[in-house]
C-alpha cells in the first residue's frame, strides 16, 4: 500500500512509503507504527498507548482529506494521504491540543 504523509521540514512536504497493510484489518495507527518502527523512526505522530480506543482524540489526523482517529480508523483504501488535523502544527502529524 502506498502511504503519503505530509511532513514538516522536508523539501517536498510529503514523504511516501510502501507499507504491507491489510485493508480492513490494519488501523491508521498500525500504519504509522509500521513506518516509525521499520522505515523512518523520525516520523512525528501521537502514540498514546493508554487510550488507543478512540477516547482521548489525541491521534486525530486527516485521512484522504477527512478527519479521523488513527487508533480506530481501519484502512479501507489502496492509497492513503495522511495529514495533520487543523491547528498549529508542531511537527509532522502532531498539532497543538
Amino acid at each position: 500500500m502506498k502511504v503519503s504523509v505530509r511532513r514538516s521540514g522536508t523539501a517536498s512536504g510529503i514523504d511516501t512509503f510502501e507499507v504491507p497493510a491489510v485493508k480492513g484489518r490494519w488501523t491508521v495507527m498500525d500504519v504509522l507504527d509500521y513506518i516509525a518502527l521499520n522505515i523512518d523512526p523520525s516520523l512525528g505522530y501521537y502514540r498514546h498507548s493508554v487510550c488507543n480506543q478512540g477516547i482521548c482524540g489525541r491521534c486525530g489526523v486527516k485521512v484522504n482529506g477527512k478527519a479521523a482517529l488513527a487508533c480506530t480508523s481501519k484502512v479501507q483504501e489502496e492509497e492513503l494521504l495522511l495529514e495533520p488535523r487543523s491547528g498549529k502544527v508542531i511537527r509532522d502529524l502532531i498539532v497543538e491540543p
